[in-house]
């Protein structure tokens, strides 16, 4: 017999609470298996490049895609096989994103997976991707040209173009990158200084402080190692402060807003995936990122503002 009113009204009322509880984690657990899901093998030589906001920047992408996207770290040890091999079995996946090596290390299980399509992210130039695998490079050509065109829009107010002194460090392999952006003009007052590969450091750092010592109102980094010994250099130096500068992930670096103008170009690699899960195809190749700092002149109140764009 009822004990109360209420019970009497709604005998069932411990009944219906379970269901609703049961349907509301059934509909939860649909929804979850219903959602697209994106694996990406993390090459731990990578680490370094992605840097510490990769995982922000994944949970954008998640948000924005409406992909689940799950990392897992692949640092070259069996064990790592195993574990992606079961994880590749609890798909499925839209889409596994790895690195050249890794796509390499695990050119067996593709063979298992063909119903997966892995990207190969950041594949170098020549690189022949093995079955089931779409190789994705960055260019950096076309961000290049919107880095002169920047400098052009800031120097055009400040220096006369018959004026404006360039100096250019660059990698020998990147020399063809560069005569394809159109920055170098040849022209008299445009420097160029390659920095071999295997040259001795002593020998690199040299050839730097006697170039970086002369008057420069742009310079032009895309020297590899010799990037960071360019800059360490250049920190020590007070014409800096009247120096533009234009690089390959130079905005990582200290002291860059020293600068009175800087672009950083790098690739974004979560930006990408962004852009292959919201499109209808997969590219292969896509544009590094532009990262623009302007500092502006100082006002008369000696006082210097500045902002931050970053460009996608």
């Amino acid at each position: 017999m009822p004990s109360s009113k209420n019970e009497a009204l709604y005998p069932f009322r411990g009944a219906l609470w379970i269901h609703w509880v049961a349907g509301a984690f059934l509909f939860i657990a649909l929804q979850s298996c219903s959602t697209p899901q994106v694996l990406w093998v993390i090459d731990s030589l990578w680490v370094p490049v992605l840097g510490e906001e990769f995982p922000r920047q994944i949970a954008t992408v998640e948000r924005e895609s409406g992909y689940r996207i799950k990392t897992v770290p692949y640092s070259y040890q069996e064990s790592d096989r195993v574990a992606i091999e079961k994880i590749l079995g609890e798909g499925p996946y839209a889409y596994v994103v790895v690195s050249p090596y890794v796509s390499m290390e695990l050119e067996a299980l593709e063979v298992r997976f063909s119903g997966v399509t892995f990207l190969c992210m950041d594949a170098p130039e020549g690189f022949t991707p093995p079955a089931n695998v779409r190789g994705i490079s960055f260019d950096p050509v076309p961000t290049l040209k919107e880095a002169l065109k920047k400098w052009e829009q800031y120097r055009s107010s400040k220096i006369p173009k018959d004026k404006e002194r360039k100096l250019l460090i660059l990698a020998k392999d990147s020399l063809p990158i560069f005569q394809e952006s159109g920055f170098m003009e040849l022209t008299l007052n445009e420097r160029l200084l390659v920095i071999p590969n295997g040259e001795a450091e002593d020998v690199t750092r040299k050839n730097l402080r006697r170039e970086l010592a002369q008057p420069v109102d742009l310079l032009v980094v895309w020297a590899g190692k010799a990037t960071a010994l360019t800059l360490e250099i250049l920190s020590g130096l007070e014409n800096r402060k009247s120096m533009g500068l234009i690089g390959w992930e130079i905005h990582r670096f200290p002291g860059i807003k020293d600068h009175p103008f800087v672009v950083s170009l790098y690739k974004d690699y979560a930006g990408a995936l962004s852009q292959i899960l919201k499109g209808a195809s997969v590219p292969s190749r896509i544009p590094y990122n532009l990262s623009l700092i302007h500092i502006s002149e100082p006002t008369r109140l000696l006082s210097i503002s500045y902002a931050v764009f970053c460009l996608k």
